[in-house]
């Protein structure tokens, strides 16, 4: 018998998940759309389930789009765990 353990760790980039071309084009759409909002509203600032409901998202679909954000440099994470517009260093 086989089992499973659960473990907490991040989900692999998206760059990293292997994807048919469709799921890629929908997974930029997604990217675009999130850095969009962000972007036109700078002072946003969100908690992971806040983002889900606000992008209408997974959680999961959710956190790995906001990782991809902070990866790239557009997002930063705050300790909090909010999800904010990474400001230019002063």
């Amino acid at each position: 018998m086989i089992t499973r353990t659960a473990t907490l760790e991040s989900p692999p980039p998206i760059s990293a998940q292997p994807r048919s071309v469709k799921e890629l084009r929908d997974a930029a759409d997604l990217l675009s759309r999130i850095r969009g909002e962000f972007c036109e509203m700078p002072g946003l600032s969100l908690t992971l389930p806040q983002a889900s409901r606000f992008f209408g998202l997974p959680e999961q679909q959710c956190l790995q789009m906001l990782q991809e954000l902070v990866s790239a440099g557009l997002l930063s994470r705050r300790p909090d765990g909010r999800y904010t517009v990474k400001l230019p260093a002063a």
